[in-house]
């Protein structure tokens, strides 16, 4: 996870801007769930085109890899997402740059 405030901030303008809006998000509404269209529209105020879906879902790919976010599938609906508790304290820690020097990926 990101350490050092620099690092969060250099992070966030190398292309992880969603990855950092998706986290601070999370910050501030834990409980919230939604599908890859619902985090585009209403977590992240994003106009849904295919090229900005794709993004979403890769941050969310990323971010569901190294188990901050859970994936939840229903049948015959698409998955929704939302923070994994145990992982609650891990998202304040990357962005207030506490833990160490690791990074996401």
């Amino acid at each position: 996870m990101v350490a050092h405030r620099g690092q969060r901030r250099r992070l966030c303008r190398q292309g992880w801007d969603i990855t950092c809006a998706l986290l601070q998000y999370l910050e501030t509404a834990p409980a919230a769930k939604d599908t890859l269209e619902g985090i585009a529209q209403w977590w992240l105020w994003l106009e849904l085109t295919q090229p900005v879906l794709t993004d979403v879902k890769q941050a969310v790919a990323l971010l569901v890899s190294k188990g901050i976010i859970l994936e939840t599938r229903r049948e015959g609906m698409s998955p929704y997402y939302g923070l994994n508790p145990q992982r609650r304290q891990m998202i304040s820690s990357i962005l207030s740059g506490l833990e160490g020097r690791s990074t996401l990926h």
